[in-house]
């Protein structure tokens, strides 16, 4: 069982077990577009043997493309986490989704039939180029351009509720280096473990996979630091570090707090006291790193397209 499932946190948003399984089965059915054919109800193949026990609400959105044959994945993009379920509003979609009908209340990314609005999904297919329609049609010809994303975090984070928020808890405690795979914390929820495990599988390009950070800043610039110095690995993925030379100078993010150290991102303005910024060095309360090139958010706090297409492409 994941990390954070196994005890119930002290807080009133912990999260549910089978919502973290159902979530993995959409994304399995996602990833069998890159394996080539339906791996629905094989737990030899999805890992985790309650996988085969939920029961998915719909039919694999994906059966009629698997004539296309295998894709490989070139590009991994790395969010925070699943948006908590809403009671569910069935609707008409807006333009973006074709006018399907589905649950325009929620929003997570591999749930075919959750069609509400979030720049996290409309950033990352402007950026690919992919056009208005059908949701399991859009995420087929994300596939196509070997398009994978993960979320760092494998249950949802509600941002708002509870004081302090569970979101700020985990944060706090320092337990993002955790998620994202060390020694000894290398379950099979961590991104390490999931990168490590689509190579074995033959999934990733072998040429090269990029990657890059969708996350908020207060993890996104943390976890490319910590990568930059050397304190976390990538998996054999490539991200870019040098600084984003897409964000105008002077238009920086605000101050931000990270497990307790002061940060203040930047952009081409590189201050004096970071010279020699991509070396080792310590960090420590009012430590300042740069906007990386790797990196996807904007100073108003969204994933932009843009950014996106700089980091990855």
């Amino acid at each position: 069982m994941p990390l954070g499932f196994a005890r119930p946190l002290m807080h009133p948003t912990y999260p549910a077990y089978v919502d973290y399984v159902t979530r993995e089965n959409q994304i399995q059915d996602y990833l069998d577009l890159f394996r080539g054919y339906n791996s629905r109800g094989m737990a030899a193949v999805r890992g985790i043997p309650e996988q085969v026990q939920i029961e998915h609400g719909y039919d694999h959105p994906f059966e009629g493309f698997f004539d296309n044959g295998p894709m490989a994945i070139k590009y991994i993009l790395i969010a925070e986490a699943a948006p908590p379920l809403n009671p569910p509003i069935m609707g008409i979609a807006g333009p973006s989704f074709g006018g399907q009908f589905g649950d325009t209340a929620n929003t997570f990314f591999y749930n075919i039939n959750h069609l509400g609005g979030t720049p996290y999904f409309s950033a990352v297919m402007v950026a690919f180029g992919i056009p208005a329609g059908p949701k399991a049609h859009r995420l087929f010809q994300l596939a196509q351009q070997g398009v994978l994303l993960l979320d760092l975090f494998p249950f949802p984070l509600d941002f708002g509720v509870g004081v302090p928020s569970l979101r700020q808890i985990l944060v706090n405690a320092g337990v993002s280096s955790q998620f994202w795979g060390l020694p000894g914390f290398m379950g099979p929820e961590t991104i390490g473990s999931r990168i490590d495990s689509l190579r074995m599988d033959g999934l990733l390009d072998p040429n090269k996979v990029r990657l890059a950070f969708l996350a908020p800043p207060i993890l996104m610039h943390f976890l490319a630091d910590q990568v930059n110095l050397g304190l976390l690995g990538t998996y054999g993925t490539v991200p870019r570090l040098g600084p984003n030379t897409t964000i105008p100078c002077g238009t920086p993010p605000g101050p931000m707090t990270v497990f307790g150290a002061g940060l203040r991102s930047f952009s081409t303005t590189i201050p004096a006291d970071l010279v020699g910024l991509f070396g080792n060095r310590p960090i420590g309360a009012g430590v300042q790193i740069p906007f990386y090139a790797c990196t996807c958010y904007n100073g108003a706090n969204n994933p932009a397209s843009l950014f996106i297409q700089n980091a990855l492409l």
